[in-house]
């Protein structure tokens, strides 16, 4: 049997040892040649110059750096709030109610323009003082427009009262009273002011 010099582990050590100089040298030849072995050595040699004044200002920059990055990590995290969902019912269906106002278009009131017939029945209950019954109403549209039923007087009645220019004031004898609105006496006096105005156009 031979001496044995070195043993198994004794021989991976000084291995592993010689490899890593070789490597080592090896890295720092590389680094001499693409010129960044000077770089960090100039980067050292101008941190140690440093002045106390500029290593505090160096600090707090970084630290202000880390506080940034920190906080935008934390935002990230954050899960989204979605605003809907943390709005009661109610407040939903307001919201979506308003929103259906918003987009249909406004309605212009249609104005409301009486037949003959019509403003006959309504002018004689808007210029009255007193409560007009339909008995008496109908008299004067029979002699005005002949062969008239008294369900043609009613039927004008009711549409009259629906718009809001009459309202059934009353009931005597099982006859009905009407009187005009606001609305109603209104309507009359404008008919009747622009018909005064085309008859004086006319002379």
């Amino acid at each position: 049997m031979g001496i044995r010099l070195f043993s198994n582990k004794k021989f991976l050590i000084f291995i592993g040892i010689f490899s890593g100089i070789a490597s080592l040298v090896y890295i720092l030849e590389f680094l001499i040649k693409i010129k960044i072995l000077k770089l960090l050595l100039s980067l050292l040699v101008m941190i140690i110059n440093l002045k106390i004044p500029d290593i505090i200002f160096i600090i707090i920059v970084l630290a202000f750096l880390f506080w940034l990055i920190l906080i935008n990590r934390k935002l990230k995290k954050l899960p989204l709030i979605d605003e809907r969902k943390s709005k009661t019912v109610p407040e939903i269906k307001e919201e979506s109610e308003k929103t259906k106002e918003e987009i249909k278009p406004k309605k212009e009131k249609k104005k409301l323009v009486l037949t003959e017939r019509q403003l006959f029945i309504l002018a004689p209950i808007a210029e009255s003082k007193d409560m007009l019954s339909v008995s008496a109403l109908f008299e004067a549209y029979r002699r005005r427009f002949p062969g008239a039923y008294r369900v043609d007087v009613k039927s004008i009645i009711i549409w009259l009262e629906k718009n809001g220019l009459i309202w059934h004031s009353g009931t005597l004898k099982s006859d009905f009273y009407y009187t005009a609105t606001d609305k109603g006496v209104e309507y009359v006096s404008e008919k009747f002011k622009k018909t005064y105005a085309k008859s004086n156009s006319s002379y």
